[in-house]
């Protein structure tokens, strides 16, 4: 019994030291899933995942992430993209990236959006969705 007890000491104790793992918000669409951390300490990596549902997009397309981040109160795009993904109609799958979170964010946003092949630019997405993390100071 004793032994059991110090091995789960040392668990708790190597758990606190090394850091937990971080804690994740999830965000469910009709077309996907979104799994990002709840905050963020500027300078830090951050992992977005996007995990597509099966038969959720109609058509052969490109998956784009994209970080938006916000200084104060205004929010500024271009504050990083991972590099485009071609994504095959009606399959599912699972893709991430990790940012570096900029120093002069307050926090930022993951948004994911996916355009059809052959065509391009914002306004031409079938699918988008966001996720919003907290910047620590």
């Amino acid at each position: 019994m004793r032994n059991v007890m110090t091995t789960l000491f040392l668990m708790v104790l190597a758990g606190t030291l090394y850091g937990a793992e971080e804690e994740l918000q999830v965000k469910e669409t009709p077309w996907c899933t979104l799994q990002a951390p709840k905050s963020v300490g500027r300078g830090e990596a951050a992992r977005v995942r996007v995990t597509i549902k099966k038969d959720a997009i109609a058509e052969d397309s490109v998956l784009y992430i994209d970080v938006h981040k916000f200084v104060g109160r205004q929010r500024k795009p271009g504050a990083g993209r991972a590099k485009p993904v071609r994504i095959k109609a009606g399959e599912a799958g699972e893709y991430g990236y990790t940012f570096r979170i900029p120093e002069d964010a307050s926090a930022i946003a993951f948004v994911c959006y996916v355009i059809p092949r052959g065509k391009s630019g914002w306004k031409e997405r079938s699918h988008s969705a966001s996720i919003g993390v907290r910047v620590k100071r």
